[in-house]
């Protein structure tokens, strides 16, 4: 990651590196709204690439990609949330995936844009109390440079992956899926 240049020219220090910051999250956007990993589940960060599609899987499944030699399933978080996926190439903003490690395995996640990693000493509180914040998988809400920022539970997040593998080795097992 580059770090932004301070007004002398020389890097500048974040405050994770400072020593001022007990988390530090991976901020992102998916639709308008900012959300957030917690560094240390963020394996890294890529250019969207290729989707195998795969038969049989929830929407928000958008496939599998082959990763330095690692399958890996890939998660659309638009659709995760309710929200319209982007149809085709020629209309996609430059989305990026965030690989996150996770119970069930590396899974990559697909976001609009990819901001920046920001520390905070401020406690998570408690998720807003409106519906879908369990199917959003938010965990708690830190406020950050003077806006909400949005924390994903990765283990949530990542049920759906978990889920599907038991499927897929019966699947496996019983020859290939009708």
């Amino acid at each position: 990651m580059i770090r932004p240049r301070s007004r002398n020219g020389t890097r500048a220090r974040t405050s994770q590196q400072r020593g001022e910051a007990k988390k530090s999250f991976v901020r992102f956007v998916v639709g308008e709204t900012l959300y957030a990993f917690e560094v240390e589940h963020v394996r890294e960060i890529l250019h969207r690439g290729p989707v195998t599609l795969l038969a049989h899987m929830p929407d928000e499944v958008a496939g599998v990609t082959d990763h330095r030699g690692d399958v890996i399933p890939i998660v659309d978080l638009r659709v995760k949330f309710g929200m319209q996926a982007l149809p085709s190439r020629a209309e996609r903003r430059p989305e990026k995936w965030i690989l996150v490690n996770s119970p069930a395995g590396t899974v990559g996640f697909v976001v609009d844009r990819v901001i920046d990693v920001v520390g905070t000493n401020e406690s998570l509180g408690p998720p807003p109390l409106v519906g879908g914040n369990v199917d959003r998988g938010i965990m708690g809400v830190a406020s950050v440079d003077g806006g909400l920022l949005f924390v994903l539970d990765v283990e949530r997040l990542t049920q759906i992956v978990k889920d599907l593998v038991p499927s897929l080795e019966t699947d496996d097992a019983n020859g290939p899926r009708p």
